[in-house]
């Protein structure tokens, strides 16, 4: 009982850390891969500004802008551009501004191969952690049923095999009593037949 009830709960554990955990990773990859994939085409829009004025392009905040939000309609982002100093040249918030907890993700631009600058894109991980939230409900549910399921009705069949066992020891504990009795009986009745024999034949030769 006690080794079955130690695995259903390592069995439990495992469920309710795996699901989660695995939900959280596929979250985040998706989350990142996409962020990367996309802040790619962010930067070469701000590249062709770069590319059109490469003295003055950390002045060109509007073409920049408006090659942003072009870029990333629909969606939730925040942007920073800065040249290769590390001065904030433009801060543009696209559709809503990223909730916390909030990932990081750069991607250089180039003027004639050397680093002119870069654009930070700011990425919530908000919907994530609730995806993860959710799984990890999910996962603990699944863990108790399934621990339910391996400790419970197992010990549960295991109890009525055991009383079902214990009254076939009793039965045969019964029959065991009987046999003894009968057996005593015999053996009583023998000496009471040897008695009366002896008995008999001592009668028999006290006649004349």
């Amino acid at each position: 009982a006690r080794l079955i009830g130690t695995f259903a709960i390592l069995v439990g554990v495992a469920i309710a850390v795996a699901l989660p955990g695995f939900v959280i990773w596929v979250e985040f990859h998706n989350i990142e891969s996409g962020a990367e994939a996309a802040l790619v085409g962010y930067a070469q829009n701000v590249q062709r500004v770069v590319a059109v004025d490469p003295e003055f392009w950390s002045y060109k905040t509007q073409e920049m802008e408006s090659a942003l939000r072009d870029a990333a309609r629909g969606k939730d982002r925040r942007f920073n551009v800065v040249d290769r100093s590390g001065n904030l040249i433009l801060n543009l918030i696209v559709g809503r501004a990223p909730e916390w907890p909030i990932a990081r993700f750069t991607e250089p631009v180039y003027d004639a191969g050397k680093a002119a600058g870069s654009v930070e894109m700011l990425v919530s991980y908000r919907q994530a952690w609730i995806h993860a939230g959710w799984a990890f409900a999910v996962g603990l549910l699944l863990a108790i049923a399934v621990a339910y399921v391996l400790r419970v009705l197992p010990l549960r069949e295991l109890k009525l095999t055991l009383q079902d066992l214990q009254h076939e020891r009793d039965l045969v504990e019964k029959h065991a009593h009987e046999l003894e009795a009968r057996n005593e009986a015999l053996r009583q009745s023998e000496i009471k037949i040897k008695d009366q024999l002896e008995y008999t034949k001592q009668m028999l030769e006290s006649l004349p």
